[in-house]
């Protein structure tokens, strides 16, 4: 089983594991995600996108978020949610905020909405989806012990001078330039791979599975108002 997980296959998101993973910017702190932008009104004439069970940012949008936040910086073990549909006043959520604590020890937060124009999505920002207004902004920001990383503009800021270290001193910006890439593509090309045998499944129904319990998660956290804490599921196999 190879589960749908695209962004997965991102040269920009696979550059950016690697340099969390080479410690470019020391040891992982937080993580602040943002997505937010409008969805057209003709988006929601489609009828299940306005009504549980399916409905919803949390399990259409944020889903890839967190898969995501799980990819590049581990498993999350606790969530706490809350949300709002004032806006659109839908049966769904149109806002969403999102507290989570990291096996690691590192916090995130997530912070989404779908009703208000703006350019701070994984979408636009990437410029991945030909549909999506393209921005030079961006939308993920990792902040660690030796600087911060925003992505997907690959900005290292740090001080390089180990002896000037604090607010009162300048930081430098360290550019990095993402390779050029479809994830679409490279995830059909690992499809292939896949079913020829040649290759096991990124994304598996176990791992996936994790994502989805997160997601689920931040639901009955939005309906309870209270966090949720994840448990470890068995092992696959």
């Amino acid at each position: 089983v190879l589960v749908g997980h695209h962004r997965r296959h991102s040269t920009a998101i696979r550059q950016a594991q690697q340099l969390l993973n080479d410690r470019a910017i020391g040891d992982l702190i937080a993580v602040s995600l943002l997505w937010a932008l409008k969805k057209p009104d003709e988006y929601f004439e489609v009828d299940w996108r306005s009504h549980r069970p399916g409905g919803g940012p949390v399990l259409i949008n944020l889903i890839h978020e967190l898969d995501t936040l799980r990819f590049l910086c581990g498993e999350i073990h606790r969530v706490y949610a809350q949300a709002s549909s004032r806006t659109r006043q839908l049966d769904v959520e149109d806002s969403v905020s999102i507290s989570l604590s990291l096996q690691s020890g590192a916090i995130a937060t997530l912070l989404a909405c779908d009703t208000t124009p703006a350019p701070w999505s994984y979408e636009a920002t990437t410029h991945e989806n030909p549909l999506y207004f393209e921005s030079p902004e961006n939308c993920y920001f990792f902040l660690g012990t030796e600087g911060g990383l925003a992505f997907p503009r690959m900005d290292i800021w740090r001080h390089d001078d180990p002896n000037a270290i604090g607010w009162q001193h300048p930081l430098t910006r360290h550019s990095r330039t993402a390779a050029p890439g479809d994830p679409l593509d490279a995830q059909l090309e690992h499809f292939c791979d896949v079913i020829r045998g040649v290759d096991q499944p990124l994304v598996d129904a176990h791992d996936a599975t994790r994502t989805l319990a997160v997601a689920h998660a931040v639901l009955e956290s939005i309906q309870t108002q209270q966090p949720v804490e994840l448990t470890p599921l068995p092992l696959s196999g």
